[in-house]
């Protein structure tokens, strides 16, 4: 995560790791329900990174999931 001014986002990196059919990609929720979607990572090997847009409030809580889903 970033934080600048007390407003945070969530930064990194996905990667496939299994030749499984599927694909990686993370979930960011904000507070106040908007949810944002990383680029997808497949097939197996491929690495994306991502940064999400900026909370719209300061010090807003946001949750971060890494998922899988077919493609």
């Amino acid at each position: 995560m970033a934080c600048d001014a007390g407003y945070i986002r969530v930064v990194g990196w996905v990667k496939d790791t299994d030749n499984d059919g599927q694909c990686a990609r993370v979930r960011v929720e904000y507070a106040d329900g908007h949810k944002w979607y990383s680029p997808q990572a497949c097939p197996k090997g491929t690495k994306v990174s991502f940064g999400s847009p900026w909370s719209d409030t300061k010090s807003q809580i946001i949750n971060a999931y890494l998922y899988e889903f077919d493609v």
